[in-house]
């Protein structure tokens, strides 16, 4: 019944979460009024860490694997809207080539990313325990936060942002 559940949230999670077509807007998530997420203007260090210290503390105050799993897919959806953002910054800064290697790399990224969450939920939910949904959640989870960091890494060298070393 447990891994009924877990894969039925999963699937749901996957179905909401994909997006096949590329677009200029971000992927707005139903929750983001209760995000409460922090300024543009802000340190982006300081958000990057508000997401893990957001995602910490939810898990802190709801100790239960179900707890873990929805403290999971609030940070994926905190970490989608991040990596969204850096997409299209980065969109609005690119010339027509190299904004259609960008469009190209995020079509793959977003298929591989798929194909990923398919398998690791077939994986973890063949698995006996309940704990495994949450290690494939936290699993796609780092994967979107990496992908969020590389984007925003690329536009913080185009905007000047990046720390450069001295030649």
């Amino acid at each position: 019944m447990t891994k009924t559940i877990l894969a039925t949230s999963l699937l749901f999670f996957f179905i909401s979460c994909s997006n096949k077509e590329i677009k200029k807007t971000p992927i707005s998530s139903t929750n983001e009024t209760e995000i409460n997420l922090e300024t543009e203007e802000q340190n982006t260090e300081s958000f990057e860490h508000e997401i893990d210290k957001r995602f910490d503390d939810c898990i802190n105050e709801n100790g239960c694997t179900v707890c873990y799993e929805e403290c999971t897919v609030k940070a994926i959806k905190e970490w989608r809207s991040e990596m969204n953002k850096y997409y299209n910054l980065l969109l609005e800064n690119l010339d027509e080539p190299t904004k259609e290697k960008l469009i190209l790399s995020q079509k793959k990224w977003l298929e591989y990313s798929e194909f990923e969450l398919q398998f690791s939920n077939e994986f973890y939910g063949n698995m006996s325990g309940t704990i495994w949904g949450g290690v494939g959640l936290a699993q796609s989870k780092e994967k979107i936060k990496s992908r969020a960091l590389e984007l925003k890494a690329h536009y913080d060298a185009i905007t000047g942002d990046a720390v450069r070393r001295p030649s």
